[in-house]
């Protein structure tokens, strides 16, 4: 397998990207920001303390409102280092891609999974940093290549294939 593209992302995908990598940490966000209000109804309900209201509160109000100010920072500082005419190279044994500004090629046993969406396919080398390949950068005869050679690709989500 020899697949080969050039394309340049948008503002709009880094966004994505960035906030599937962000998932995670907006599930324990959120989930801190709801135990912080559980506790504060506690704390009023069996101590009558009012000033741990407005702390705990004030405290899940900032976590939520940081929760949606952090990919928009994280992408306007990132946007010149990844607005650009971006060429990647997959083959069998390895993902390669390269900017004006660098280069990098990566083994797919670096990739504990891959995932496709309906717009991209996803490979993820840890839990908070991944590979966003948009689909609309391939034909679709390549896209149907890729999709079956992400499927069969030895992953941890996958151990029943080997790895080589």
């Amino acid at each position: 397998m020899y697949v080969t593209t050039t394309y340049q992302p948008d503002r709009k995908e880094i966004s994505r990207g960035v906030r599937r990598t962000l998932r995670p940490a907006r599930v324990l966000v959120w989930s801190a920001c709801g135990l912080l209000v559980v506790l504060t109804a506690l704390s009023v309900a069996l101590f009558e303390r009012y000033q741990v209201v407005v702390v705990c509160l004030a405290v899940a109000v900032a976590g939520a409102v940081a929760l949606e100010l952090v990919p928009g920072l994280v992408i306007r500082r990132m946007a010149a280092r990844f607005i650009r005419p971006t060429h990647v190279l997959i083959t069998e044994h390895s993902y390669r891609v390269e900017t004006d500004l660098d280069k990098a090629e990566y083994n797919w046993r670096g990739f504990h999974k891959v995932e496709e969406t309906p717009e991209f396919f996803v490979l993820h080398q840890t839990r908070r940093t991944i590979a966003t390949l948009p689909k609309r950068a391939f034909h679709p005869a390549q896209v149907a290549e890729l999709s079956a050679f992400f499927r069969q690709l030895p992953t941890a989500t996958n151990p029943a294939r080997p790895v080589a």
